[in-house]
């Protein structure tokens, strides 16, 4: 066995039974006996409270009345083994599962193939929404812990999700979510949302759901167009993009360098700028010059070409 396989085995059974525990965290009738050289290390949430003087500190345990207990034993997870399980923690049911009343006058039952496999599609869709539901639970708790590593991995790990599911009906809920729920201060879950759906935005109108989830959200839609902008794929008019070219060319054109305060050696004009072409500043008159005579040597030879025909 490897130091590091023997190290982590180490950590597996710290967490998992709590020896020479030193602190408890008490999460909705959930008791984690956990210990304070690795939790108060990596968050300064639980390092405050156990040098508050006060209770916490007193009885050496923090209560969390209002978290996930799922999402806490996920915290402490990383804490001791730098990652978390984002999978469900229980065996799915069918999300769709109700009571079903036979009668004369009911539909013949659809064959167990057809039965087994929308089973197997809602498990699927249930499976793939709580993993991002976990996620999104796990950096929303570790922004509130202040465990910056945790809240990478965990903005890593929906990052993922949303690129590989943005075609799955949990897509949508999953956006709903963000949307009510990251924190104000923090706009990556958020960002991750509007690269997705501009990336892919043709695909999600066609299918129809994204509109609605648009108008609900209006930063969301708003940040979904901003970044199609500026990603080219919403193009301006002729007209909108000739007077863009016109105001960058007056600021190139018009800038003088920050160290001699001389005009830089770069001079546009209009109907150059257009063809990507520009000239030098300081000889322009040169450039003129050599240009008409490079045209006059052109028109000369092609007169020639034309008198020997």
């Amino acid at each position: 066995m490897s130091s590091g396989t023997a190290l982590r085995k180490i950590m597996e059974d710290l967490l998992s039974h709590g020896e020479y525990s030193d602190m408890k965290v008490t999460c909705q009738g959930v008791i984690f006996n956990v210990h304070r050289a690795i939790v108060c290390t990596q968050s300064h949430f639980f390092a405050s409270a156990m040098n508050s003087g006060f209770e916490e500190s007193d009885t050496r345990t923090v209560n969390l009345p209002d978290d996930d207990p799922d999402t806490i034993g996920r915290i402490f997870a990383f804490m001791y083994l730098q990652d978390y399980d984002d999978e469900p923690l229980v065996e799915l049911k069918d999300a769709t599962e109700s009571v079903k009343v036979e009668s004369e006058s009911s539909p013949a039952p659809m064959d167990n193939s057809e039965s087994e496999s929308s089973e197997d599609y809602s498990s699927d869709i249930e499976r793939k929404r709580i993993i991002a539901h976990n996620n999104i639970l796990v950096y929303v708790t570790a922004d509130k812990f202040g465990i910056v590593p945790l809240r990478y991995l965990a903005g890593k790990k929906f990052a993922s999700w949303a690129n590989s599911n943005w075609g799955c009906d949990a897509f949508y809920d999953i956006v709903q979510v963000v949307m009510t729920s990251s924190p104000p201060h923090d706009n990556y879950l958020r960002d991750v949302v509007v690269d997705v759906i501009s990336e892919n935005i043709i695909s999600l109108v066609r299918l129809g759901s994204i509109l609605p989830l648009m108008d609900a959200h209006g930063t969301l839609g708003s940040a979904v167009m901003a970044k199609l902008v500026g990603n080219g794929r919403i193009k301006a008019s002729k007209e909108e993009q000739a007077d863009t070219l016109d105001r960058l060319a007056a600021k190139l054109s018009g800038c003088s360098c920050r160290h001699c305060h001389k005009p830089l050696n770069v001079k546009m004009e209009r109907g150059e700028y257009q063809y990507a072409q520009f000239r030098c500043a300081s000889l322009s008159v040169i450039c003129v010059v050599l240009r008409l005579h490079l045209s006059e040597k052109k028109v000369r030879k092609k007169w020639e070409r034309t008198r020997t025909v």
